[in-house]
């Protein structure tokens, strides 16, 4: 992992020095109280980061957006039921996987494209493919 983007609530002195003794940038915004920690120059070399390069820092940070629309799909995709039918983490897990998978395979129907998945098999029909991904 080369970069960690996270909300203003893990702005941390932790949080920043744990990912720098990993070789991780952190991406995380800082609040509007935010000083230089002088026990801390990873928190004040961040934050004076964040403060004087915000067009360089801003679109690393935005990248975590990509995936809070992917678990906004994942319950609109369910309607809800992720939450309610899925009580284990395993089903939770399925869920968070089948959605993005689902998303594609419709993808690739509606721009009407057919797939060969192997040699000795016929082109899926999207008609067929459309049906199997309507929950």
């Amino acid at each position: 992992m080369r970069e960690v983007s996270a909300d203003k609530a893990y702005s941390s002195v932790d949080n920043h020095e744990v990912l720098e003794s990993l070789g991780v940038e952190a991406y995380i915004p800082f609040k509007e109280n935010a000083v230089v920690n002088l026990k801390s120059p990873i928190w004040s070399r961040h934050l004076c980061y964040f403060l004087l390069n915000r067009e360089k820092f801003l679109p690393h940070y935005h990248r975590r957006s990509n995936v809070e629309t992917a678990f906004a799909m994942i319950k609109a995709k369910s309607a809800g039921r992720c939450c309610r039918v899925a009580r284990s983490r395993r089903s939770t897990k399925c869920w968070a996987s089948w959605s993005p998978l689902c998303c594609q395979v419709k993808a690739i129907f509606t721009a009407d494209l057919a797939p060969v998945f192997w040699e000795d098999a016929a082109p899926v029909t999207a008609a067929r493919a459309l049906a199997l991904v309507r929950p």
